[in-house]
């Protein structure tokens, strides 16, 4: 199965090679009545929204943390966003240029979620489905699928009944080629 940061960061590739073509805006947890009502009006924006840099500056504060979730289920409703890009480093900018991230991490250095992170792996568990595959193999024994990068269980049934090979582990990384995996 697919864990969830892998499948962000599949999507975060996919944005950053589209975002040029549209209109970037920078939003804070905090958004004012004004911008949702600019926000919700028919003439604006002139076209699709990719929300960028998705930062939240005082998100140690407990509070803070809750509303994270609404506000990208806010993103994620409205008609004219077309994606959401969120990233973030291991640890808060301590040590000068090169360190860390602002404020919002997602996990500390042993890469354990912190609670804004749990929030996020929740969002995209709600909205980004990795579906089980089931198929046969052609001819020649090969079952083709397409999948997100991430770590996956595949097991195999034989039709007569035989004593299947044990189910497979494998991860998918980006590659410039296909993989292949055999069993």
């Amino acid at each position: 199965m697919a864990t969830t940061r892998n499948c962000l960061l599949i999507f975060t590739f996919y944005t950053l090679t589209l975002f040029l073509r549209y209109v970037l805006i920078y939003i804070s947890l905090a958004l004012s009545q004004e911008w949702r009502l600019r926000w919700s009006s028919r003439d604006w924006p002139p076209g699709p929204i990719w929300i960028t840099e998705f930062d939240v500056a005082t998100v140690r504060m407990p509070w803070t943390v809750k509303r994270v979730g609404p506000l990208l289920r806010e993103l994620h409703s409205h008609p004219y966003v077309d994606g959401l890009i969120m990233w973030s480093n291991v640890r808060p900018n301590v040590s000068g240029p090169g360190f860390g991230c602002f404020m919002m991490c997602y996990t500390d250095e042993h890469y354990k979620n912190q609670p804004v992170g749990d929030v996020i792996d929740g969002f995209t568990r709600d909205f980004i489905r990795v579906p089980d595959y089931n198929g046969e193999t052609d001819d020649a024994g090969v079952f083709e699928a397409s999948l997100f990068h991430g770590e996956y269980e595949a097991t195999v049934t034989l039709p007569d009944g035989g004593q299947p090979p044990p189910p497979q582990v494998f991860s998918l990384m980006p590659v410039r080629e296909g993989t292949v995996v055999r069993f």
